[in-house]
């Protein structure tokens, strides 16, 4: 009888029979934990530690699969070693072998589609869904015209939807400005080449396509330089309120604050929200009236 594994992630070490019960309870309790952290002591040459459930399960299909189908070993047994060939005996240890990981990679499969589907219904505060620039960019393409100016504007509405979106840090916001002007280096790189393969004279010449990604790329440098320039582009294109400094005392401590005088006026700023305030308003007059279970008091 094999000995009995302990779940080393349960605070009460809850025991399994099998090795492959516990790696199920692994795969479908822990897999997620923020806390992972498991060490493989299946053989003395192990001893490595995996904080993450894939590398573990990595692990465990590398150097000991066979734990993972160990109800073959039955089955394994049950073959009569005098009645059949050497040859014979291992193709068929072959074909059981073959034959019993596939129900095992199929149920793991269908347990993992089940969690994801699970994890896709299940609400989580990382999974808002936060709007990227890309609508508004189409909902203006007929009304704007497009500048040097307006591309900054869009280009920084773009990183801020990543920013509060996604809470990247400004050193990642940087690093995709980085790979976005080395692909209009690439982009410029095309054209050029484009050009002198066709016979036909270009509209716009090559000096000036070039001047034009030049200033873009400048203009999107200097939007992530530094966290300053990044807040006063979003000052300057959506009136963001920086939030204004409180000294609590003498050694240098400081506290922020938003004045929530200036974020009402520039909200109240915004097209259309002085009008969905009123018929906001008279909906509530209209639903009042019709109701007649309402009691009104009146005073003078």
């Amino acid at each position: 009888m094999c000995p009995p594994h302990f779940c080393p992630l349960c605070q009460n070490h809850q025991s399994f029979s099998a090795f492959v019960s516990l790696y199920k309870h692994i795969r479908s309790i822990h897999r997620n934990d923020k806390t992972f952290n498991i060490r493989c002591s299946l053989n003395p040459g192990c001893g490595s530690a995996y904080t993450t459930f894939e590398s573990y399960r990595s692990h465990l299909n590398r150097y000991h699969r066979d734990l993972l189908n160990d109800y073959s070993i039955q089955i394994d047994h049950s073959l009569n070693m005098t009645e059949h060939p050497s040859s014979l005996l291992f193709s068929n240890m072959n074909i059981i072998q073959e034959k019993e990981d596939e129900p095992f990679v199929k149920q793991e499969n269908s347990d993992e589609d089940e969690l994801e589907k699970f994890e896709d219904i299940r609400p989580s505060k990382n999974n808002i869904p936060w709007p990227l620039s890309t609508g508004l960019i189409n909902e203006e393409d007929s009304v704007e015209q497009f500048t040097v100016n307006s591309f900054e504007k869009h280009y920084v509405r773009f990183l801020l939807d990543l920013r509060e979106g996604h809470l990247l840090p400004q050193n990642i916001i940087k690093s995709i400005t980085n790979y976005f002007t080395a692909m209009l280096n690439i982009l410029f790189k095309i054209i050029h080449h484009q050009a002198t393969q066709s016979s036909n004279s270009l509209l716009i010449p090559l000096a000036d396509i070039e001047k034009l990604i030049l200033q873009i790329k400048t203009s999107m440098c200097n939007i992530t330089k530094n966290e300053y320039q990044f807040s006063k582009r979003c000052e300057e294109h959506f009136g963001y309120v920086a939030p204004c400094e409180i000294r609590i005392n003498d050694q240098g401590d400081c506290g922020y604050y938003v004045p929530i005088e200036r974020s009402i006026k520039n909200l109240l700023n915004k097209p259309d929200v002085i009008t969905y305030l009123i018929d906001n308003l008279n909906d509530n007059i209209v639903q009042t009236k019709k109701d007649p279970d309402l009691i009104l008091t009146y005073r003078d």
